[in-house]
């Protein structure tokens, strides 16, 4: 039982690294985005929704989370 639950442990960490946004595509043009720390978003970033909300009322398109503390992290056009 306790190696199954490290190795669920071990998936989902997996998967909140995958996570990451990728490169925005808008009418077959790359755009680069920019992004910085939020100011104001507070604790581990698990849900990217939540993330975004905070990032646009801090002026930002959207936000995401990302690295493996799950910070988050706000985008913007360059």
């Amino acid at each position: 039982m306790d190696r199954s639950i490290r190795l669920a442990a071990f998936l989902l960490v997996l998967v909140l690294m995958g996570t990451e946004m990728g490169p925005t595509i808008v009418a077959g043009e790359n755009l680069r985005t920019c992004d910085s720390p939020s100011g104001k978003f507070k604790g581990p970033c698990i849900i990217s929704s939540n993330c975004a909300l905070t990032c646009q009322k801090e002026g930002f398109a959207g936000g995401h989370c990302r690295d493996f503390l799950r910070k988050c992290y706000c985008a913007k056009p360059c």
